[in-house]
């Protein structure tokens, strides 16, 4: 969000792109989204990942509590998603 603010106030106060002219608005979107995408992906790959035991901690403990899920595996045939292969999707 701060690379997306950044380069759209240069693109309108350094460069004096008109967001009020229908052309200019759109290239001033067009490189905004363009640029804050590169150093969005940037980002996610120059940082390292979380460890599994991390992530597995975090899921166990925000995981939604839902008893409806279950009973409704049971009388419906909705499998989990690990056991869910191609026939299974076809066959509903």
């Amino acid at each position: 969000m701060i690379t997306a603010a950044v380069v759209s106030l240069f693109l309108q106060l350094v460069l004096k792109w008109d967001s009020d002219k229908p052309r200019d608005f759109a290239y001033l979107m067009l490189v905004t989204v363009a640029i804050t995408t590169v150093v969005w992906v940037t980002v996610t790959m120059l940082t390292p990942a979380e460890p599994i035991e991390k992530l597995s901690a975090f899921y166990k403990r925000r995981q939604a509590r839902r008893p409806w899920l279950e009973q409704s595996r049971r009388g419906n045939r909705i499998l989990p998603v690990h056991m869910l292969t191609e026939s299974s999707l076809l066959s509903f």
